[in-house]
């Protein structure tokens, strides 16, 4: 994963990346997410079926950082990540500066548990998000 976020720190041409069910963690997303702050070409990210939110919740936390000042990236699939309620809010904040997502891609997750606290902090980031046409 290291050479492939070295080289999208550079690659400006690449526009769709499929990395699904690659049994991705979070040192890998947090490489991915490193090679996404610098790029400015990829507009369609699919990270489905990757397990990558542990209790440090590292990964996610890096992904939504990258969404708040990344404008290229249009899709983002995180389908079918067991993304519960703590992921889901991390990522919310990101998608509250986020100037560029269109499409994001959760279904399959079960961040709806009794405190609904991420879909209360999804709800809200769409209130202010300007860009995000679709939730599927």
């Amino acid at each position: 994963m290291q050479a492939l976020a070295e080289a999208l720190k550079t690659n400006n041409t690449l526009q769709d990346l499929k990395l699904c069910a690659c049994e991705l963690g979070d040192d890998a997303i947090t490489l991915l997410a490193d090679g996404l702050r610098q790029n400015a070409g990829l507009q369609k990210l699919n990270l489905s079926y990757n397990f990558f939110t542990t209790d440090t919740m590292q990964g996610m936390q890096v992904l939504a950082e990258v969404l708040k000042t990344n404008k290229t990236l249009q899709n983002l699939k995180l389908c079918g990540c067991e993304l519960g309620d703590d992921a889901i809010t991390l990522l919310a904040d990101g998608l509250r500066q986020n100037a560029g997502l269109q499409t994001l891609g959760l279904s399959g997750n079960t961040f709806t548990t009794d405190t609904t606290q991420g879909m209360q902090a999804l709800a809200e980031a769409l209130k202010t998000n300007k860009t995000l046409q679709r939730l599927v």
